[in-house]
């Protein structure tokens, strides 16, 4: 029953907002704000986690999906067609960052998710990534997400409680990173080795 309400209410929302932009009365238009943008990054991940987003297809049913949604939740008036531009604008900016972030002149600070690099490569190389000098991709892991099926594997973000990608001279712990990524075969060795210098020194 409390569905069904919240369905109800849902579909009177949106028909107001259609009758406020028919009317006139619904002044923000497309004008997209860092809400609406967070919301709907929202819910393109939602719909990349149930695998209903290809960033090589038109995600028409995906979109369809998120229009009552994002109408619902920010009280304004979008179209698939501004939602399907808002994507591609999310994907070109997803490709500076990929980009940006692999430029052998920047080391990506996972801590503070900045881009570090001297003042003098930001002004004769990475001017094309003035964007990020002064502040990091706030969305960079919900777009590995959205677009996983076109960045390279070892380069997927992992979800918040896991470990970051290790790269870019990450200050880790040599004898961390290998328990991280040995074998059974490695570590029952270590293991046995362990257990003989036990036996040698109660010897």
């Amino acid at each position: 029953m409390t569905t069904d309400f919240y369905h109800a209410g849902q579909k009177i929302i949106i028909l107001h907002i259609y009758c406020s932009a028919a009317t006139g009365h619904n002044t923000m238009g497309f004008h997209w704000t860092e809400e609406d943008e967070g919301v709907y990054i929202e819910l393109l991940v939602d719909e990349a986690f149930k695998g209903n987003i290809d960033y090589r297809k038109d995600n028409e049913d995906a979109l369809n999906r998120i229009l009552p949604l994002i109408m619902f939740r920010r009280g304004k008036l979008f179209t698939v067609r501004e939602l399907r531009r808002k994507f591609y604008s999310l994907l070109k900016r997803c490709s500076l960052w990929e980009k940006a972030t692999k430029h052998y002149t920047v080391r990506w600070n996972h801590t503070t998710n900045m881009l570090e690099s001297p003042d003098e490569e930001w002004e004769r190389l990475l001017q094309w990534a003035e964007r990020y000098r002064h502040e990091g991709e706030r969305y960079w892991l919900e777009f590995s997400i959205i677009f996983a099926n076109r960045l390279p594997v070892d380069d997927l973000a992992v979800l918040p409680n896991q470990r970051p990608p290790l790269r870019w001279g990450d200050s880790v712990e040599r004898s961390e990173a290998k328990e991280e990524t040995a074998g059974p075969s490695e570590v029952k060795e270590e293991t046995a080795g362990e257990e003989r210098d036990k036996k040698k020194r109660r010897i």
